[in-house]
């Protein structure tokens, strides 16, 4: 596996496995240090594109955050699909200005189309099943019972122990 060692992170989480890099936001405020550290290291990751999955009580980043990221970005140079999967009209409404941001490259997508999310954040079919399964593990790591109960690992490549 390519994930990186678990951090001390409490808001968000951000990793880069199977070649995409997932940022999952549980239910509290973004913290800034962690902010810092997610937009310090997105811009050097190396990744084919980008699953975010937020928590509906997340009120996601603030103003401040989305224009650090967006120098980040501007650093980068390179603009990856991301995929974000979210519930509420806020969040969508927060990856509409994200979209502007990063070029048109940022699409919101509701849990129901989840397989739609993948695919657009290029997520190889043979890599769903770990991708999934990792975003339940930061899920529980940021106690965001409605992240693991809203993704769904999909039937088809549930593995039974």
């Amino acid at each position: 596996m390519d994930h990186s060692p678990p951090t001390t992170a409490r808001t968000m989480r951000h990793e880069v496995v199977a070649n995409t890099l997932l940022i999952v936001h549980g239910p509290l405020a973004v913290d800034d240090a962690e902010w810092t550290s997610y937009c310090d290291e997105s811009a050097t990751l190396s990744c084919g594109g980008a699953l975010v999955v937020v928590d509906r009580s997340s009120p996601g980043p603030n103003a401040r955050q989305r224009a650090q990221l967006a120098e980040c970005i501007a650093r980068r140079g390179s603009h990856p699909q991301v995929a974000v999967i979210a519930a509420s009209a806020a969040h969508r409404g927060i990856v509409t200005v994200m979209n502007w941001l990063q070029k048109g490259s940022v699409k919101a997508y509701s849990p129901a189309r989840l397989s739609e999310a993948l695919s657009y954040a290029s997520v190889a079919p043979s890599a769903r099943a770990l991708v999934l399964r990792r975003v339940h593990e930061l899920a529980v790591d940021l106690n965001s019972s409605w992240i693991v109960q809203a993704i769904a690992i999909e039937p088809t490549i549930e593995t039974h122990p």
